[in-house]
This record gives structure tokens, C-alpha cells and sequence, in this order.
């Protein structure tokens, strides 16, 4: 095709072509980036009785854990969001998978409630680093409305997932463990009987 000055133009990618290299990639790396987050987000909730049990708390210090994630992901997720755009989402989502990982860390090995405080609050750094860097990851290798809307929803169905497994991955804990064996769930298993 050629315009009125006899200059090639050229046309759009066409209803069904390939997706951009790399767009299965993202899109699983964004999900399972999200979907540990969320779980990030919603386990310590899922874990109140067994922080009480064993570390003597009540319920204004449960209360602080959550608190410490949720604070630091709303004041920091914008910052992150910008941080992203000017040094990669990639490198953001690397990044906040490691706080993730540094967080839980020090919440699984935390002798007090103040230290899991700390620890709840490197995990929000964490998620409020991968919300936005694999929200922005996914919107980058998408080509059109259609398809973007369906990675978005795919994303999303991972936040939800991760909320919804938080519970039954709370429930197979060792400590939840311990608890179920002592309540008599299992005689000769250390695992309750749905894990």
C-alpha cells in the first residue's frame, strides 16, 4: 500500500497473528509472581490462633501483622510502580520476591511478636513491589484490548487464588501439624487428615 506521495506504509498486525515473544512467559511469571503476594498478604490472617498459641499475643498485636503489610504496600505500591518504569518491571518483581522471601524469613523465625512485625512489614515492601510490576509486565506484552483483558483477568484469578489457598496452606503447616496431632486429628500421621 502506498500513500498519495508514493511512500510505502505499513499495516498493523492483523487479527490473529502471533503474540509478542516472550508474552506466555510474562503472563505465567506475572500470575505466580501475584499469587505469591497474595498469599504473602493473607497467611498470617489464616495463622492467628497458632501466633497466639505460641507466641502468647492477643488481639491488637495479630492485628499489628497485618497492619505492618498492608501499611507498607499502600504507601510504598505507587513508589514501586514508577521504580518499575524507570529501572524494569523484571528487575522489580525480582526484587520484591526476594523482600518476600527475606519477610518470610524472619516471620518464620520470629521468637516475638515485634520481629514479625518486621517481617510482615519486609513482606508488604515485597507485594507492593510485584502488584504493580506484574500488573505492568502483563500490559506491556499484550497487543490488543481483547487480549490484554483476558491476561488481566488470568492475573487476577491468580490474586483470588492466592487469598483462597492461604487457608489450606495454613492448615498443613508443621505447627498446624502439631496442633491437629494433639488434638487427636492423627495418631500416626504428623499431618492432618485433609493436607
Amino acid at each position: 500500500m502506498t500513500l498519495n506521495n508514493g511512500a510505502p506504509t505499513s499495516q498493523g498486525p492483523a487479527a490473529g497473528t502471533a503474540r509478542k515473544p516472550g508474552y506466555a512467559g510474562t503472563l505465567a511469571a506475572a500470575c505466580g509472581a501475584v499469587f505469591v503476594a497474595q498469599v504473602a498478604n493473607a497467611l498470617p490472617a489464616s495463622l492467628n490462633g497458632l501466633l497466639q498459641q505460641d507466641l502468647n499475643t492477643h488481639g491488637s498485636q495479630l492485628t499489628w501483622i497485618t497492619a505492618a503489610f498492608m501499611i507498607a504496600v499502600v504507601c510504598f505500591e505507587f513508589t514501586f510502580g514508577v521504580l518499575g518504569d524507570l529501572f524494569g518491571r523484571r528487575r522489580l518483581v525480582v526484587a520484591g520476591t526476594a523482600l518476600i522471601v527475606a519477610g518470610s524469613t524472619v516471620a518464620a523465625l520470629a521468637p516475638d511478636v515485634q520481629v514479625l512485625w518486621v517481617g510482615a512489614a519486609l513482606n508488604g515492601l515485597g507485594a507492593g513491589a510485584m502488584f504493580p510490576g506484574s500488573l505492568t509486565a502483563i500490559s506491556a506484552v499484550t497487543r490488543t484490548v481483547r487480549e490484554r483483558a483476558h491476561a488481566v483477568a488470568l492475573w487476577s484469578g491468580f490474586l483470588s487464588a492466592g487469598a483462597a489457598v492461604s487457608p489450606c496452606s495454613a492448615a498443613c503447616s508443621p505447627r498446624s501439624a502439631r496442633g491437629a496431632v494433639r488434638s487427636g486429628y492423627s495418631s500416626h500421621s504428623p499431618w492432618p487428615a485433609w493436607c
